[in-house]
């Protein structure tokens, strides 16, 4: 199978996955927060948050090992695959052990860390519970689902990922249903997670035939630290903002919080989706020398994911309060309506989603140690800033000390690839952006005249539809005037997968 094939299962795959997740993530948190209240509501999101830190291992280590599976895979050098496979599973398991110990002493310390009105073993349990769930999701299995990435293969993981987020939203309206408490409702989900990674490791035994023998290649792994910075930069940027509102603020601000999260976890892990039919093939165009080629995939790929992001999150900017409002319309134990921190958490998420081209390709180069002050230095932005403005502007003030840090590490990321792995003007950055905010600006001026009264989720469908149009046509047209040569590429492109 082919580089284009390949791509386009991944970037089909991954969005199916995200649309589904999506459509699922909508559904069953607005069911549970309608059984259970904004409280408990809030206490989940806040708990999944403190049990992050190993989607934060997941992520951080996971890109160091799928570099190193580029060079074997591409010179097909079965024994380095193996070498490079038993290191990752090595540390992993090591990762796991730590993680084991971190939720058992979570679940003890947790019911004092905030007071909820819920009695101690209920919170202690349900942290327990919600830790299972997190262990069988991010770490049976991740070591193959590393090496699909690397291979350009994400599309398994990414169709089994499909099927068992449709069986869990519809085991978990069932059990809701049936009157089951949040304990129960989160322990049949852990039970369905375990299916995936069972699937994947059988699959990848049988596909990769990986000789355990093999000495592990630790050096393969040499970089995981130097890009444990990115990692902490990441879980700080996805998981502390709970985290610090169950400490200063409660779990009915988690609730709002999580609520608003909902829009832009979703675009954000759709546009991930979309660059995952990229990264793996520019990876092994970089470890395969193939300049000119990667140099024009690459700003094929800078121009779909500067496009993508600005269309997907300027039409969030519009629709963002109205979807609040239809969402929490029976929810009457707190204010869910808050414009101006809706508008700062889309700005914020639209920053990290136009910073992915220059990471991935950073991360392909093995450059970690270069950048990694920038990622401690966002983080240490991010949490400050925070914890500042969280005790004069409350959430609000916290998702601006989110935006400042992203506009840092954003720049710094752009600023470092344009200079040492694109070796071009990073004006050429601060012209994509522009043309696209211009975009941008057009589109939500227009959505002005087309504005009417929304009540229900019908209504805001047909809003969107509107919204999306408007955007759909503003920024083809803008975009054809700066970037007509990448538009005919990214359209030759889809013709020639069509071919195929």
């Amino acid at each position: 199978m082919n580089r284009s094939k390949k791509g386009f299962l991944n970037v089909f795959s991954n969005l199916l996955n995200q649309a589904v997740a999506a459509i699922c993530g909508f559904i069953v948190p607005k069911l549970v927060l309608e059984a259970f209240g904004s409280n408990i509501n809030g206490m989940v999101s806040s708990v999944s948050s403190f049990l992050g830190v190993i989607a934060l291992m997941e992520s951080g280590f996971g890109s160091v090992a799928k570099t190193a599976f580029y060079k074997p895979l591409a010179e097909g050098d079965s024994t380095g695959v193996s070498g490079v496979y038993n290191a990752t599973e090595s540390f992993f398991r090591k990762i796991a052990l730590l993680f084991g110990g971190y939720c058992i002493v979570l679940s003890l310390i947790f019911p004092f860390i905030k007071e909820s009105g819920f009695d101690y073993f209920f919170t202690m349990t349900l942290v327990l519970i919600l830790g299972i769930n997190s262990f069988m999701q991010y770490y049976f299995g991740v070591s193959y689902t590393v090496l699909f990435n690397a291979d350009q293969r994400g599309y398994v993981s990414g169709f089994l990922q499909v099927a068992t987020v449709i069986l869990n939203a519809v085991l978990t309206v069932i059990m809701l249903n049936l009157g089951a408490g949040i304990h129960m409702v989160k322990l049949v989900s852990a039970g369905v997670f375990i299916i995936k990674p069972i699937v994947i490791n059988i699959y990848g035994r049988k596909r990769y035939k990986t000789d355990r023998r093999i000495p592990a290649d630790k050096n393969s792994l040499s970089q995981k630290w130097d890009n444990f910075g990115q990692s902490i930069a990441l879980y700080v940027h996805t998981k502390t903002d709970s985290v610090l509102i169950t400490l200063f603020l409660n779990y009915s601000e988690v609730s709002v919080y999580s609520v608003y999260s909902l829009v832009t976890t979703s675009l954000s892990t759709i546009i991930t989706a979309v660059s995952s039919g990229f990264v793996a093939a520019l990876g092994n165009m970089y470890a395969g020398n193939e300049k000119e080629n990667f140099k024009k995939i690459f700003s094929l790929y800078e121009f779909v994911n500067t496009t993508v992001s600005f269309v997907f999150y300027t039409i969030a900017f519009v629709l963002i309060i109205p979807f609040v409002k239809v969402y929490t319309a029976n929810i009457i134990d707190v204010d869910y309506i808050r414009p101006l921190f809706g508008g700062i958490i889309i700005i914020s998420e639209l920053l990290y989603c136009l910073r992915l081209p220059y990471y991935y390709m950073i991360t392909n180069a093995r450059h970690f140690k270069q950048i990694k002050k920038g990622a401690y230095i966002e983080a240490a932005l991010n949490v400050v800033l925070s914890l500042i403005l969280i005790n004069f502007w409350g959430i609000t003030g916290l998702a601006a000390g989110t935006a400042v840090a992203m506009l840092f590490r954003t720049v710094q990321i752009a600023v470092y690839c344009s200079k040492n792995i694109i070796n071009r003007s990073f004006f050429m950055v601060i012209k994509r952006f522009a043309v696209n905010l211009v975009a941008a600006v057009c589109t939500v001026a227009l959505s002005k005249f087309f504005a009417f009264g929304i009540d229900n989720f019908i209504e805001l469908f047909v809003y969107a539809v509107i919204i999306g149009i408007i955007a759909l046509i503003v920024f083809c047209a803008v975009n054809f005037v700066f970037y007509r040569e990448d538009i005919k590429i990214l359209f030759s492109k889809i013709r020639n997968i069509i071919r195929r």
